[in-house]
């Protein structure tokens, strides 16, 4: 979508759309190169809400790659024409880094969902005691969410269906839309006020 000023002087038309793709393995996005640098880029992959993001570049992304992982609650592989490059979790968490060898090899596990701890914090005991080991917590308190992880041939949707969790990111849809009819009341309040 954002090819570098020198390749748009070259005459290389952008792309407009970050597409996300349906996979054996989970919904795969991609972005390159220089698009790691705009917002609109990391929106579009929002919308498809990937499992996984592949960066294919000539620089590292470093930081950027991890924010952008932590952002989407994707996890990021970086494919970079050196050394460097990454593989990075739901969390933002760097995974494996690759050195000299230009090679890193991670296991992730797309069946997994990022929550926020509230509203589903008091699941967990009721999750463990029914699945046990098929299900691993992961949990990032500073940032106050946590990831699941299943082993069950299941979709993790079902059990996030099972427990009624709320994803991260629907719950933080849930309070800008609560926000809003917030300010909307007020605003009506207030109006209704001063024309009294």
């Amino acid at each position: 979508m954002f090819p570098t000023i020198s390749e748009i002087e070259k005459g290389l038309i952008p792309g407009t759309t970050a597409p996300v793709f349906e996979t054996d393995i989970g919904r795969v996005g991609l972005l390159i190169c220089f698009d790691l640098n705009f917002p609109e880029v990391h929106e579009g992959l929002k919308t498809g809400k990937p499992d996984l993001v592949v960066f294919s570049s000539m620089y590292r992304g470093g930081l950027q790659a991890q924010n952008l992982a932590y952002d989407l609650r994707a996890f990021v592989v970086t494919s970079i024409a050196t050394e460097l490059g990454l593989i990075i979790d739901r969390a933002g968490r760097i995974l494996k880094e690759s050195t000299y060898e230009a090679l890193a090899v991670a296991p992730i596990n797309t069946n997994s969902v990022a929550l926020h701890m509230d509203y589903n914090w008091n699941k967990m005991d009721a999750m463990l005691a029914k699945y046990g080991s098929a299900l691993t917590f992961d949990y990032h308190t500073r940032e106050a969410f946590y990831v699941i992880e299943s082993t069950l041939k299941e979709d993790i949707s079902a059990i996030v269906a099972e427990f009624q969790l709320e994803s991260a990111d629907a719950y933080l849809d849930r309070s800008r839309k609560m926000r809003s009819e917030a300010l909307a009341r007020f605003a009506k309040a207030t109006t209704a006020r001063v024309r009294s």
